[in-house]
């Protein structure tokens, strides 16, 4: 693949890691998920404690 700019090898460097890296890529400090399904899995802290969300997509 030949580049033109550093643009070009920007844009396809973002590719991939919007890609691969957060959809398919699991991540030791996400538990063995990838940043995508961690997401989905956030915790909340509040004044009255803790709530958990799981966002089902």
């Amino acid at each position: 693949m030949d580049f033109h700019s550093f643009f070009e090898v920007k844009q396809v460097v973002l590719e991939y890691i919007v890609s691969y890296c957060s959809q398919v890529r699991p991540h030791s400090h996400n538990n063995g998920l990838t940043p995508n399904e961690s997401e989905k899995q956030l915790r909340i802290n509040t004044e009255s404690g803790q709530i958990y969300l799981t966002i089902i997509g």
